[in-house]
């Protein structure tokens, strides 16, 4: 696999994502691996908390438009959109945006956890984002309580991040590192996939 300077430089640029974290049980948004086929939308992957960070704990934003309060959620591993089916009670990604992946996001000044809370609200399903029995749900009631502060389950932590797929860069060797083969590095508390490319000159 011959791989030029310019096009190293190409698969090297950043992208900006960010990653989910429900407050209250300090767990990370992400994917879970098992695949649902729906009739209608077809393959469907499942979400849930984790511990800690994933490489499918990552998100980037996509707006709908400039002045649109409306947002889409990228996965930076699975480029699977977040979506949510209010019939199924369902949180998952699909290779597509419509309706069902439309959401807003709308910031919590009250919280004061000292980190950047947000709420997330499902456009299409008309539900709040939420974790009830260590799973996700939606939430149909207002989340505010009677004080005007949000409920603490309906809180996720908005981490910003920059997200980069580091090229390595093997000089001068004539055999080739096979392009399948995949190290995950760890970084503080985020996640970078390295793709190993022999480049022969």
């Amino acid at each position: 696999m011959n791989v030029s300077s310019n096009e190293a430089k190409k698969l090297a640029a950043p992208k900006k994502g960010r990653a989910f974290i429900h407050i209250g049980a300090n767990k990370y948004l992400a994917e879970t691996g098992q695949v649902k086929f729906h009739p209608a939308s077809g393959n469907r992957n499942s979400l849930t908390i984790r511990d800690k960070p994933e490489d499918t704990s990552y998100w980037v934003q996509e707006s709908q438009g400039k002045g649109s309060n409306i947002f889409f959620f990228k996965n930076y591993a699975t480029q699977g959109y977040l979506g949510y089916d209010p019939n199924g009670d369902y949180v998952y990604t699909k290779a597509q945006h419509y309706g069902a992946e439309e959401w807003i996001l709308m910031t919590d000044d009250t919280d004061d956890t000292g980190r950047r809370a947000v709420i997330i609200f499902a456009n299409y399903g008309k539900k709040y984002l939420t974790v009830r029995d260590g799973n996700l749900t939606g939430l149909m009631t207002s989340p505010l309580t009677v004080d005007g502060t949000f409920i603490r389950n309906c809180k996720f932590c908005s981490v910003e991040t920059k997200l980069k797929l580091v090229v390595i860069i093997i000089d001068y060797v004539n055999k080739f590192v096979s392009n399948k083969t995949l190290v995950n590095l760890k970084r503080g508390r985020h996640f970078f996939e390295v793709l190993k490319i022999g480049i022969k000159f």
